[in-house]
C-alpha cells in the first residue's frame, strides 16, 4: 500500500512544531512503523504532495480525501428532502396538465 492510500483518508489531527508532541507525526510513526526522523521526513513529503492538507478553521491536518461521516449523513438527508420536493412538484404539474387537458375535451 502506498502513502497516498494510507493517508488520504486520515482524520483531522493536531500538529506541533515540536515533532515529539505532534499527533500527525505520531500517527505516521504508528501507521508506517517509522522512527521520529523517518516520520518527520514522511510528514514533509505528505504535506508537499498535498496528500495531507491543513484545514482552517479547525487548524488541523487531515487527509486530502477525508470526508466526515456526519457530512455524508447530512448530504444524504438533504438529497432525500430534495427528492421528496421534486416528487411533490412533479405530482402537482401532472395534476395541472391533466386539468388543462380536461378543459379542451369538455
Amino acid at each position: 500500500m502506498n502513502l497516498r492510500e494510507l493517508f488520504c483518508q486520515m482524520r483531522p489531527r493536531k500538529h506541533d512544531r515540536d515533532f515529539t508532541q505532534s499527533a500527525v507525526v505520531s500517527y505516521i510513526m504508528e501507521t508506517c512503523d517509522y522512527d521520529l526522523a523517518q516520520a518527520t521526513q514522511t510528514f514533509h513529503y505528505l504535506r508537499n504532495r498535498r496528500i495531507i492538507v491543513f484545514k482552517r478553521p479547525q487548524y488541523m491536518w487531515q487527509g486530502c480525501s477525508y470526508v466526515p461521516e456526519q457530512t455524508i449523513q447530512e448530504t444524504i438527508a438533504d438529497l432525500m428532502r430534495r427528492i421528496d420536493k421534486l416528487e411533490f412538484d412533479n405530482k402537482m404539474l401532472k395534476n395541472k396538465y391533466n386539468d388543462h387537458l380536461k378543459q379542451f375535451h369538455e
